[in-house]
């Protein structure tokens, strides 16, 4: 199977009927329903290279642009996307030492409070555009928006 590129209006992509998956209509005919959306670059290209995938995980088509997309195509892309993706935002936090190589947070995120620990400063990723990741030990990801809004303090705390 040849793979099939989605822009524009080549393409009507719709929520299926569970919120997670998509539906496809090509402008051709074919039809393709529920689709898995995920990012082929999830962290320096979220908009760009969306794979679609079928319930064997096999790919169907390519999104090469969301903003590409007809509004309402785009729009169904993004919330599978946000539902798959769930990065909560860091809006305030307290760093609490741990032994060893161990640091808990308490956080305030934009869906509410949490705490979670990190192993080791390798599971702290600051990205070329000033946002700071974090990858707890379970695997969640957390992220803080704009690394300038961390006191000289908190970023030893992090060691970032």
């Amino acid at each position: 199977m040849n793979r099939i590129y989605l822009e524009y209006d080549n393409a009507r992509i719709t929520k299926g009927q569970d919120d997670n998956f998509l539906d496809v209509e090509l402008f051709s005919g074919e039809t393709y329903s529920g689709l898995e959306a995920r990012r082929l670059f999830p962290i320096t290209g979220s908009d760009r290279y969306i794979s679609l995938l079928n319930e064997k995980k096999e790919e169907i088509a390519v999104i090469r642009d969301i903003n590409n997309l007809m509004p309402d195509s785009k729009a169904a892309v993004m919330y599978a996307l946000q539902k798959c993706y769930l990065i909560p935002k860091i809006t305030a936090y307290t760093v609490v030492m741990g032994k060893g190589d161990k640091i808990s947070i308490n956080a305030e995120t934009d869906h509410g409070p949490c705490s979670f620990e990190i192993r080791g400063s390798e599971n702290i990723k600051v990205l070329y555009d000033g946002r700071v990741l974090f990858c707890d030990t379970n695997d969640n990801r957390y992220e803080i928006s704009d690394i300038s809004t961390i006191d000289k303090k908190s970023r030893n705390d992090l060691l970032i």
